[in-house]
């Protein structure tokens, strides 16, 4: 492996240990990572580039992807402090689902709900977001010289990673699901934009094959779904019946 130290990128280092991280090309060759080594960045290559110009390319669609994610965290971070004044506690992306922690002990699937309901609506806000260093003058109780993120003066947090320029930008943020932590929390599974996207046209053709199937209509398909697994049970006590009756009768 190579490290390659370059007077300037516009690679971003994996400052949160992310699996998902800047994907990218230096002068036709795959960048495998990016981290941070005192004041340098360095970019780790499979091999050496053999010229001191170098072109760099990134993979937009893997960074916009990270940007959706993170910043939907932060939206839903500020939508979670601002209705019930609590605190994420743990953030984690991989290439499917991003996942928050919160320091709350008991939650229902109506303040799951209002939470989703809130952080689209900063969304469709389209509220501006910027990061900057905290300068002594600041009275944020964030210790001064630390890199946060800023959503237009309602929400703000120490952060390092980068973000959507606006909230507009994250698209939809959609919760997949929640679980209790027993003396840890709640983590909610979620998913925003592109990926948002992608997971309803997945569950969409889904119901759509089970609706023909089922010869009935999406609206129907959870009670139809209900009459099978009755009418199963139902046919499988007939048979434990019926095996009982032969095995009596070949006793005879």
């Amino acid at each position: 492996m190579y490290h390659i130290y370059l007077n300037r990128t516009v690679f971003y280092p994996n400052t949160m240990h992310s699996e998902l991280k800047d994907k990218g090309t230096i002068n036709g060759i795959e960048v495998l990572d990016v981290f941070e080594k005192g004041e340098h960045i360095v970019h780790v290559l499979k091999e050496n580039i053999s010229s001191k110009d170098v072109n760099i390319l990134i993979d937009w669609n893997n960074r916009f992807d990270y940007m959706q994610q993170h910043t939907g965290q932060h939206l839903l971070s500020a939508s979670i402090h601002k209705l019930y004044d609590k605190e994420t506690i743990n953030f984690r992306l991989d290439e499917s689902y991003a996942y928050i922690e919160i320091n709350i002990e008991k939650i229902k699937g109506e303040d799951i709900s209002r939470i989703e309901k809130f952080a689209n609506s900063i969304i469709h806000s389209n509220f501006k977001i910027k990061t900057y260093e905290l300068s002594k003058e600041s009275q944020s109780e964030i210790e001064s010289g630390t890199r946060v993120a800023e959503i237009d003066n309602i929400y703000i947090t120490p952060c390092e990673s980068i973000h959507c320029s606006n909230s507009g930008e994250v698209g939809i943020i959609k919760i997949l699901d929640y679980e209790e932590i027993e003396n840890k929390g709640i983590v909610i599974k979620f998913v925003c934009g592109n990926r948002a996207l992608r997971d309803y046209e997945k569950k969409n053709e889904c119901i759509n094959s089970v609706s023909k199937l089922l010869s009935l209509e999406e609206r129907d398909i959870y009670k139809g779904v209900e009459l099978l697994l009755d009418k199963k049970e139902k046919l499988e006590e007939q048979v434990r019946i019926l095996r009982e009756e032969i095995g009596m009768y070949n006793r005879k």
